[in-house]
């Protein structure tokens, strides 16, 4: 396995304390589950993926989209067991078939099945060679395939606050990955078109509370006083802007959605592959 800047010990951790079931859809897309969906939307619509594989798939709510959304065979891999059971649980519980390859993606075996979609949302930032893990996706590629990949795009302004009160969570992350602009390496070495890049969410405060309750929840925080308070201020002004928008003038919650490489709190890119002789897929 590659250098992971992320211990399995974390996720099969994340993924014990995970209530179920969980499952996006446009209709009822909230969060960064919203932006996400229409990224694939966008990218897929004129040719939905018959075969659908998420790296690092736990708990597959994004698999569940495919499934219901485009009649999609999904499968899901992920290294963690907790991960792995969580969710077979989860599709259980939705009653949808799925295939869920408990492997390290470093370590897939010859003969092991290609998918007309690969894609994984925040995971290659959690490895110190993101070229390694960004390879290993393509390998899973059909020829004419779609590659797609998240990340959480933690801006100048809240690394700072996260590397205080997260400094666990944070500094599992390769800095490096996390904006667009550091994507080119990687496109250029492996032979990959971008179709789409984008960066989506708007000022990410849900993010930043989500990442700091991780942080306490898994492995205590002697910040945790200052931290609690930043995160239930944000749930405050979240239930605001929902059920009072008067309290929370609209200009102000418009500034916070704005989408953008100084201020969105998520970032994707969608990929075809190029043959060594130059031609286009996807």
């Amino acid at each position: 396995m590659q250098d992971t800047l992320t211990k399995r010990e974390y996720w099969d951790r994340q993924w014990e304390s995970l209530e179920l079931p969980v499952a996006h859809d446009l209709e009822n897309g909230t969060g960064l589950a919203l932006p996400i969906l229409k990224f694939f939307e966008g990218v897929l619509a004129r040719r939905p993926p018959k075969t659908v594989l998420e790296v690092g798939g736990a708990p597959g709510g994004y698999l569940a989209y495919f499934a219901r959304h485009y009649g999609s065979e999904i499968h899901a891999m992920d290294y963690s067991e907790a991960g792995c059971k969580k969710t077979e649980e989860n599709f259980r519980i939705l009653g949808c078939p799925i295939t869920v390859h408990r492997r390290d993606i470093f370590a897939v075996e010859e003969g092991f099945p290609k998918f007309d979609l690969v894609y994984s949302l925040g995971l290659i930032e959690h490895f110190a060679d993101p070229l390694a893990v960004v390879k290993a996706h393509r390998n899973l590629m059909k020829v004419d395939g779609t590659m797609i990949l998240g990340v959480p795009h933690f801006m100048r302004v809240f690394w700072p606050i996260l590397s205080l009160l997260a400094p666990r969570v944070t500094h599992g992350h390769n800095y490096e990955t996390l904006a667009l602009e550091n994507w080119s390496a990687f496109e250029r070495y492996l032979g990959l078109k971008p179709l789409a890049k984008s960066y989506m969410g708007g000022f990410g405060l849900g993010l930043m509370a989500e990442v700091i309750g991780s942080e306490h929840r898994l492995y205590g925080d002697r910040f945790w006083p200052i931290g609690k308070s930043i995160v239930l201020a944000i749930r405050l002004a979240a239930a605001l802007s929902r059920r009072a928008k008067w309290i929370v003038p609209p200009r102000l919650i418009g500034m916070l959605r704005i989408e953008g490489k100084g201020i969105s709190s998520y970032c994707m890119g969608a990929y075809s592959a190029i043959r060594d002789d130059g031609i286009i897929h996807g």
